[in-house]
């Protein structure tokens, strides 16, 4: 109802966002990655492996385990749990389903000294961007609003410059996440951990991911043609501006020797009532009464109630 809630307070001044990405690289308004189910994890996996989702092993955020007769995570890790809190959801996480090497992995084949960060409000974001091998992977746990990982990547805990970051973030509604204030806790983290690896200030190239995870939360919530999400683009913008005008004067030689790729892991659909609305057609799908009726009109024709084990993210999985 409020949209420039999402907006930051001041517009920096320098060099642009995506204007100076779009003036001085390669720019692709219509490209398309060739996938159905379009979703982070596997979104996330596919920009950094180079590959499709039937050879990285993430082909969706979550997927029913036949064997296990439950539900299983892209990222998920039983023998990772969260630094900090170990009752989390999922119990933990790590690169575990990831089949290959990332781009990051292969930078550290390529070059040895090589550093790798990853940082999302995500943790399946970071987890995929940062590979195998990342020296830092960093998300945010929203249920403390601290900034966590997992003993996958750091074996000895989080490092004190993270602890300093979380102490900042003490007494902060998760709500702000949703919000342009989510878009600047995201570029502090990256800011701060490319200080501290003093990422790009040798002649080794290094590789920082980021993924602004306010901008996904804007578009569920309020489809793509929603002025909530127009502001939300803004702030994006004036985000990417402050962190181009920092790398800037913090790289030797300028931003001429820093490489940028930016594009989406998916894009969102319409809200189904609005979509509606407009005449667009569409509509919600209830998932467990999908299932019910399925499995009764199975009975019938197999004499077998549960046929139909799960259905989960338009998957069908069979007993």
């Amino acid at each position: 109802k409020n949209p420039d809630r999402f907006l930051p307070a001041k517009t920096p001044k320098g060099v642009g966002g995506f204007r100076y990405l779009m003036e001085k690289g390669a720019y692709f308004p219509q490209a398309e990655y060739a996938l159905l189910q379009n979703m982070t994890g596997p979104g996330h996996a596919t920009l950094m492996m180079g590959a499709y989702p039937y050879l990285t092993g993430i082909p969706i955020n979550s997927w029913w385990d036949v064997n296990t007769n439950s539900l299983a995570y892209c990222a998920g890790d039983e023998n990772f749990h969260w630094i900090g809190n170990e009752k989390a959801q999922p119990a933990g996480t790590s690169p575990k389903n990831l089949i290959g090497s990332s781009f990051g992995d292969e930078l550290k084949n390529a070059f040895k000294p090589a550093k790798v960060v990853s940082v999302s409000l995500k943790d399946r974001s970071a987890i995929f961007m940062g590979g195998k091998r990342a020296d830092v992977a960093l998300w945010m746990d929203p249920a403390r609003m601290q900034w966590t990982s997992t003993a996958y990547y750091f074996k000895e805990g989080l490092p004190s410059w993270v602890n300093d970051e979380n102490k900042l973030l003490a007494g902060k509604d998760k709500a702000v996440l949703k919000t342009a204030e989510g878009l600047s806790i995201n570029a502090k983290m990256a800011t701060r951990a490319t200080k501290e690896l003093q990422l790009g200030k040798d002649s080794t190239p290094d590789l920082l991911a980021v993924s602004f995870s306010t901008h996904d939360y804007a578009g569920h919530a309020h489809g793509p043609d929603s002025p909530e999400m127009d502001a939300m683009t803004l702030a994006d913008d004036r985000e990417l501006s402050k962190f181009f005008n920092f790398l800037n004067a913090f790289v030797p030689g300028g931003l001429k020797e820093v490489t940028f790729a930016l594009t989406a892991d998916h894009g969102v659909a319409p809200v189904p009532e609005l979509a509606q609305a407009s005449k667009l057609g569409g509509g919600r799908i209830d998932e467990v009464k999908l299932k019910e009726s399925l499995n009764k009109e199975l009975q019938k024709k197999l004499g077998d109630a549960n046929a139909i084990l799960q259905i989960k993210e338009m998957n069908f999985y069979l007993d």
